[in-house]
């Protein structure tokens, strides 16, 4: 009997050891597959100490491979000014993935992207590529939000290796991902493009074709107007009330001393908004 009980005591205790084995490999491997898809490279933007610089960090570049990064370019693209497009680049040093710091120095081109009429509404990619292997890692944000972040950094290429080295690695603004696509669960809204007042300028119609602004007779007061999940950061609202809307980088938000008093100029935001996420309430 006492046999018995201690031969069953022992497969309890071996049957509960694997499944604990198992539990925690199945936990690691699950994290390190979230890391391996949701993870992904970062960039951060540093104070050049070149004339018409660039200085950034990459961090995580080497998750496809030993890929050799050597190539720094800035693209703009600004359908709300001009120039419409505008794009400079250097090789640099060559330095193998993992994470690694570079000041480039872009030249007077630089300059003129960042001088851009409309360069707060337009979109900056930063592209970090290693041209031997093939391997591309471009980052986008808003005009203004590259702006401020240059204006923000303080730390040099230099400061950020040794950083690195000496310490835990500064904070660093992940540039999120742009798509002109409504997102999944966007459920019940549809895209009106031909009523966004972007277009027809983008497509060289001119004013016109966006069609006249209401009339001062149609005004109204407005109690409250605010923004629903799912906006896409078109700009469409900033561009017709500035005063109100402010676009920024994940979303739209209503200004804080936003005036109510001209509600003809809400109501056609709220109308050219692809999504239909503004919504207002009449005085």
């Amino acid at each position: 009997m006492d046999v018995n009980t201690t031969l069953l005591s022992g497969g309890i205790a071996l049957a509960l050891g694997s499944v604990l084995v198992a539990a925690f490999g199945l936990l690691a491997l699950l994290n390190g597959a979230l890391d391996f898809f949701f993870a992904g490279p970062r960039i951060v933007l540093l104070k050049s100490r070149e004339e018409g610089g660039l200085a950034f960090a990459l961090e995580g570049g080497g998750r496809g491979g030993a890929a050799r990064f050597d190539t720094l370019t800035v693209r703009l693209f600004n359908p709300f000014g001009s120039p419409t497009q505008r794009e400079v680049s250097a090789g640099f040093e060559p330095a193998a993935g993992g994470s690694f710091a570079r000041d480039v120095p872009l030249g007077p081109g630089l300059a003129e992207l960042l001088g851009a009429e409309g360069f707060g509404k337009a979109t900056v990619a930063v592209q970090v590529k290693a041209g031997r292997e093939g391997v591309l890692h471009s980052f986008e944000m808003r005009g203004r939000e590259f702006q401020r972040r240059l204006e923000a950094a303080t730390l040099t290429a230099t400061d950020y290796a040794g950083a690195r080295e000496g310490g835990p690695a500064p904070p660093y603004l992940r540039a999120p991902p742009r798509e002109f696509i409504e997102p999944p669960g966007g459920a019940g809204k549809v895209l009106k493009i031909p009523d966004n007042p972007a277009f027809p300028d983008f497509l060289g119609l001119g004013a016109a074709a966006a069609g006249a602004e209401a009339s001062p007779g149609d005004n109204f007061q407005v109690k409250k107007v605010w923004i629903d999940p799912g906006c896409i950061v078109c700009d469409a609202c900033e561009g017709i009330y500035p005063e109100v809307f402010e676009v920024r980088d994940d979303t739209c938000v209503i200004r804080p001393d936003a005036p109510l008093d001209n509600g003809a100029l809400i109501e056609e935001a709220a109308d050219a908004c692809p999504v239909e996420v503004i919504k207002f309430e009449r005085a």
